[in-house]
This record gives C-alpha cells, sequence and structure tokens, in this order.
C-alpha cells in the first residue's frame, strides 16, 4: 500500500460505501502531494450541502460537481493531478452492467474512461474501521489496458466492482450502501 501512494503518476482514487469511505478519501488526499480532488454531487438541502461542503475541502478546488465532472477530471489528470470518485452508486442507463454479488448492476464508467484516456492508474480504496477504533486502509492498485476499447472499460469497471465486492464481503457490517 505504501508502494501504490509513493507512485508519483497522477491517480484515478475510486472507492464505494465499505467501511469509512469519507476517511479512505481524506487520507488519499493527504497523502497526494498535490491534493486530489474528489467528485460530489450536491446534497438537496442547501444548508446541509455547504456544512458538507465545509467539511470536506481543505482547500480550493477539491471538488468536482458531478454535473461536467468528466471534462474537469480528465483536465486535472492531464495536469498531473489525482482524482477521487464514488462508484458504488447505481448509474442507471448510462452505466455498464457488470457483475456484483451475481447479479448484472450498472455501473459508473467514468473511472475506466479516465484511466484508460490519460494511461492513469486506478486506485481502489476502503477504510475499514477496526474493533480498536483504529482503521485499515485497503488499496488495489488496477494499470489501465493500452487499449481503450468499450470492452477494457468493462473489464476495468469489473475490476474495481470486484475488489470492492471482496471487501465487502469481508466486513459485510461495514457495507452502507444499497442500490
Amino acid at each position: 500500500e505504501q508502494r501504490i501512494l509513493a507512485d508519483p503518476r497522477p491517480k484515478v482514487f475510486v472507492t464505494g460505501h465499505p467501511g469509512s469511505w469519507e476517511v479512505a478519501a481524506g487520507i488519499a488526499d493527504l497523502r497526494s502531494p498535490e491534493g486530489s480532488a474528489g467528485i460530489f454531487r450536491h446534497i438537496a438541502n442547501p444548508f446541509l450541502d455547504a456544512l458538507v461542503r465545509r467539511l470536506r475541502t481543505r482547500r480550493p478546488g477539491q471538488l468536482i460537481d458531478k454535473r461536467g465532472a468528466a471534462m474537469v477530471a480528465l483536465a486535472r489528470l492531464r495536469e498531473g493531478r489525482s482524482v477521487a470518485i464514488l462508484l458504488d452508486e447505481n448509474a442507471g442507463p448510462r452505466g455498464v452492467f457488470v457483475n456484483f454479488f451475481g447479479r448484472p448492476a450498472s455501473t459508473g464508467r467514468l473511472a475506466a474512461l479516465l484511466s484508460l484516456n490519460t494511461g492513469t492508474p486506478l486506485v481502489v480504496g476502503a477504510c475499514v474501521r477496526q474493533p480498536d477504533r483504529r482503521f485499515l486502509y485497503r488499496l488495489a492498485l488496477i494499470e489501465p489496458s493500452p487499449n481503450p476499447t468499450p470492452e477494457a472499460v468493462t473489464a476495468a469497471t469489473q475490476a474495481i466492482v470486484s475488489t470492492l465486492e471482496r471487501w465487502i464481503r469481508d466486513e459485510p457490517d461495514q457495507w452502507r450502501w444499497t442500490h
């Protein structure tokens, strides 16, 4: 895990809702020399949205609005800076269907597309709470395919989801998403 974070290349950090995903994103940001920016969606309640945005950021430019995120994230990666994405949400008809717990699940393609189009590695991460109140920080590196084809997008997305699924099976009580 230290080797993955020590790699100087920009990364597409990907997490889901196993463990303390907010802590995972914060640690990835702290370990990234230039800091990372996370793709987020606004919360409908403007007061709660303002509070959460303030809690999630240490410096300007850390949040990328989900609407229009692809171009901003692509530019950021091309500048040599990392981005972070939550992936285990239902992507609806625009997603790619991959196997998740034995069922086809519509999953966002953005992480795989960014990785394949920039040659940037994917780093799947989770921060699992331990009984002694500490955290186990899990990381998995997925190198991009040299051929950015639709099949490569599906394969990279499946690799991410399979990693998250394995971690969820290890600690099912820490998964907090039910799409």
